[in-house]
């Protein structure tokens, strides 16, 4: 993170480094900003069934609907990006353009209307849902996670960036999860309360965005050591571009580690709440667990590079598959135990940073491999995929959530629930975590020949395909 010499530096490969400190805390910031919004964002399944007494049943159907169509969005907005001819660059714009359309987004999210029907509250919360991600957060995520790409070659430096953001990621979802609970019961726990919140929130969110756009610039080609046309894209048709990225195999295995991630992160933002009140017996030891999980993310984001640079991309996710798996199997057998599930999950947070960063890192680093197959980068197309996981995978989380509710025969609003509804609780925060972890680890692993590799194709010892 050097401030100095930037046109001279080389990271231990010998590929051109390329950022600065200050440009990896401007870059945070957009991942800060995206993640107060998507973390506010995952509570809706609790304050849908708890705050409006929308049935589990009908926020599970909305929220898959929505991750549908949602599907659709990223690699179109992947598309635009690679077309993109802007002077201040592919990414950038969009940081500005979708700033106050954010904020609007996340306070509709939580303004539904009562007393007007089953069916016009259906209908608002499945546009609201399309609106923010589908569309709003398309517009910014995609282009977001593109942004490595145009601004350095290195993978160790895209292993930084993606650490950064992690920090903030975590950092900023952690104020959500620390907050969101003790601050709307303090307001008065009603739907106006979360209305109020959402506002605050979709405030910081904007302005984290803006200033995002005011630090990350994009790097030059001619400072990367490319030609400067290398940076633009050839006309290639969409369908051939999605053909292209098909055929690409590392790619895949990226995309669905990418993905089982998200799907873990969806579940564990929508379960909290629900296990602290009816597992723990106290909605706030949500708080106080955050809290004590702070402790693991502050060793995390000092551990994380150092521990990519120790076991590798792959290795860092093997490294954090244990630590899943013995949490897991030991909150299966103590299920009430606060203070032990707590301190293991705090301890697989110092890992945890880690396995996201590199999770990112891989689709980054795809880009590379398209050019070595095709001679085109598709850098837009290619790293759709990271909003694509976080959005859906999200979404699926927090469907799975409330499907898993539904079918134990929780009762929205009440203040005791059927016994069934414990175990339907347990298969989401237990079981349907653990086979994650496990096809997690597996794709990964799949990915693992490509990351030997990468630095051949990227310092030229592997020729690439001529355009």
């Amino acid at each position: 993170m050097e401030k100095k010499n930037k046109n001279n530096r080389v990271d231990r490969n010998g590929v051109k480094k390329s950022m600065t400190f200050w440009d990896y805390i401007g870059d945070g910031c957009g991942q800060g900003g995206l993640n107060l919004i998507m973390s506010l964002s995952g509570q809706v399944s609790y304050f849908y069934t708890e705050k409006v007494g929308v049935a589990a049943a009908t926020v599970s159907i909305v929220l898959i609907i929505a991750k549908i169509i949602d599907a659709f969005t990223d690699l179109p907005m992947g598309r635009i990006i690679d077309k993109s001819r802007n002077p201040k660059g592919k990414c950038r714009p969009w940081f500005l353009r979708m700033a106050l359309p954010f904020l609007i987004s996340i306070v509709l999210l939580f303004t539904v209307p009562k007393g007007v029907g089953a069916a016009v509250q259906l209908a608002y919360l499945l546009l609201t849902n399309i609106l923010l991600t589908a569309l709003v957060y398309t517009a910014v995520s995609v282009p977001y996670s593109v942004l490595p790409v145009l601004r350095t070659k290195s993978s160790e430096e895209r292993s930084m960036i993606q650490v950064s953001r992690s920090i903030f990621s975590y950092l900023f979802g952690a104020i959500i999860s620390l907050s969101v609970i003790p601050v709307t019961n303090m307001l008065g726990g009603t739907q106006l309360a979360w209305i109020k919140y959402g506002a605050v929130v979709g405030i910081a969110g904007a302005l984290m965005l803006l200033f995002c756009y005011k630090t990350s610039k994009e790097t030059p080609a001619e400072e990367l050591g490319e030609e400067p046309a290398a940076q633009e894209e050839e006309d290639v048709p969409f369908a051939q571009g999605v053909r292209m990225l098909v055929k690409n195999k590392y790619w895949i295995f990226a995309m669905v580690t990418s993905l089982v991630y998200q799907v873990g992160f969806g579940i564990a933002g929508a379960s909290g709440t629900y296990y602290a009140k009816y597992i723990y017996g106290n909605d706030n030891l949500v708080a106080i667990g955050g809290a004590i999980g702070m402790i693991g993310m502050l060793l995390g984001f000092v551990m994380a590079g150092p521990i990519i640079k120790k076991f590798g991309l792959v290795g860092s996710i093997r490294v954090l598959t244990v630590f899943d798996v013995t949490k897991m199997v030991v909150m299966a057998f103590f299920p009430r135990a606060f203070w032990v599930n707590s301190v293991l999950a705090s301890l697989g947070s110092i890992f945890s940073i880690a396995g996201v960063a590199a999770c990112n890192v891989m689709v980054n680093n795809c880009v590379e491999y398209n050019e070595y197959l095709y001679g085109v980068k598709l850098a837009g197309m290619t790293n759709s995929v990271v909003g694509f996981s976080g959005k859906v995978g999200s979404g699926i989380g927090a469907a799975l959530v409330t499907f898993c509710l539904s079918v134990s025969g929780f009762i929205s609003g009440a203040a005791a629930q059927p016994e069934s509804v414990t175990y339907g609780i347990y298969a989401f925060a237990i079981y349907i975590p653990l086979a994650i972890v496990i096809i997690k680890f597996i794709f990964s692993e799949l990915y693992r020949p490509y990351e030997k590799i990468y630095t051949d194709i990227v310092t030229g010892k592997l020729k690439k395909a001529q355009k």
